[in-house]
């Protein structure tokens, strides 16, 4: 009777096991939205770039056949983010231009799905358009650019070159192109003249003509130091003879006659300012010249004090001074002797 039960409870154990398995290996269809995305390996940035269409979402509808467990596996595997090569594409050795892709093969080649045997009865959409673009690696100079200074030289950079992917078409103009070093125009204010600076650029800006182009990007550095030594703009000159003239109306003429000592008539001034001015002052081709403009209603018969006001020498004619430049050093009074034009003559 025991023996009976063992078999009856082993036949039972089989039957059920048997049972399993033919379910397990039935055939079965199902749906599963897999999630795509096409991705170059970093080892391969340098050389192909793949530009999705616009339509197209990274969603594909798969239709799967096959024993109910490997479709299980497969539907698995599907519902991970999966990620396409060019190779798994079939696109590594494409060139440029458009490739239109089956994805009913890509996805069966993937290994969670090939591995677990099911058929991929269709897929939605049955193809995606990629384009593919071939890139090339070259080294672009690093110019720099720091506003409106007035530099000793031309900026240094370093790196002054760094290397950059671009597609293949567009090489062949590599040699107008460059990266820009920004400094930041805040760091660029009240710096000492004729000393050498150096500031971290705030951004390194690639070529209008690749800004935004798919493919191109700088490898490596992302930094750039610049350094620059800030021109001497101001400078200073001595004017050992600059002389000193009396302005006198007219109408006074007839009736006053000035006189400077000449100790007074010729003095030693300092001029300061612009390099270029100065340079101008210093060569004689602008003379300074002091002038004691006099009043006719504030003169007497004596001596007395009057101001000095500095002017240039420009063909011939008085100028106000050059914007920027001073007169130092100098007397900003003389001491004047005035007569009577009527006294002298008696």
């Amino acid at each position: 009777m025991i023996d009976r039960i063992r078999t009856g409870i082993l036949i039972s154990i089989i039957t059920v096991a048997v049972w399993i398995f033919a379910e397990q290996e039935s055939l079965t269809e199902a749906r599963e939205v897999a999630r795509i995305s096409f991705e170059v390996p970093e080892a391969m940035r340098d050389e192909l770039a793949l530009v999705r269409p616009d339509d197209f979402t990274g969603e594909v509808e798969v239709e799967l056949r096959g024993a109910q467990a490997s479709v299980q596996t497969a539907r698995a595997r599907l519902s991970e983010l999966q990620k396409i090569s060019p190779e798994q594409a079939g696109l590594a050795t494409r060139e440029d231009g458009k490739a239109t892709i089956k994805m009913a093969d890509v996805i069966a080649n993937l290994p969670g799905v090939t591995s677990s045997g099911v058929e991929v009865v269709s897929t939605r959409p049955a193809t995606v358009t990629l384009e593919v673009i071939k890139l090339e690696r070259l080294r672009l100079p690093v110019v720099a650019d720091v506003g409106e200074l007035e530099l000793q030289a031309p900026p240094a950079v370093s790196p002054d070159a760094i290397d950059v992917t671009m597609p293949a078409r567009l090489a062949t103009d590599a040699d107008q192109f460059h990266i820009t070093a920004v400094v930041d125009p805040s760091e660029l204010q009240d710096l000492p003249p004729g000393e050498q600076v150096q500031r971290q650029a705030r951004q390194l800006l690639l070529p209008e003509a690749l800004r935004g182009v798919r493919g191109v990007r700088p490898i490596g550095v992302q930094r750039a130091t610049v350094s620059f030594i800030v021109r001497q703009t101001n400078d200073s000159t001595p004017v050992p003879n600059a002389v000193i003239e009396i302005s006198l109306p007219p109408s006074a003429y007839d009736a006053w006659a000035l006189e400077l000592p000449p100790a007074s008539a010729v003095v030693s001034v300092t001029a300061k300012g612009p390099q270029e001015a100065i340079q101008r002052i210093r060569s004689g081709a602008t003379p300074v010249i002091g002038v004691v403009d006099a009043v006719l209603g504030d003169l007497r018969e004596g001596t007395m004090p009057l101001a000095v006001e500095w002017f240039i020498r420009v063909d011939g004619r008085l100028r106000p001074l050059p914007a920027g430049v001073v007169i130092e050093d100098a007397p900003q009074e003389v001491t004047v002797t005035v007569r009577p034009r009527q006294a002298e003559a008696q």
